[in-house]
């Protein structure tokens, strides 16, 4: 007899993504703040992210209130500033694909 178990690995799935998603989040954060310029720290203890879920997909955002952060991200025009740098090193995916391959336990 077949089992229709659908409705069960669309619950375990839609958890693993808001699992990773939280990971994300939570790994975006340190390493921002681990490889923020520091003067005073305001900046370090300043950065935020903010999480928007549409209808099929999350949309992540970091970054800081901070006047200043801006200018700490694009003064110079040569490279890449640490922000974009650091998440681009952030590896989402490998950390999605962690949290799915549980969902078939």
């Amino acid at each position: 007899m077949l089992e229709n178990n659908i409705n069960d690995i669309k619950s375990k799935l839609q958890s693993a993504i808001e699992e990773a998603v939280r990971e994300i989040e939570i790994s975006g954060v340190a390493d921002l703040q681990a490889n923020a310029p520091v003067d005073t720290g305001a900046l370090k203890r300043a950065i935020a992210f903010k999480t928007e879920k549409g209808d099929d997909k999350y949309v992540i955002t970091f970054g800081s209130m901070l006047k200043y952060a801006p200018y700490t991200e694009f003064r110079n025009s040569t490279s890449k500033g640490w922000m974009r740098d650091t998440l681009n090193e952030l590896d989402a995916e490998n950390i999605l694909i962690k949290h799915l391959k549980g969902v078939n336990d």
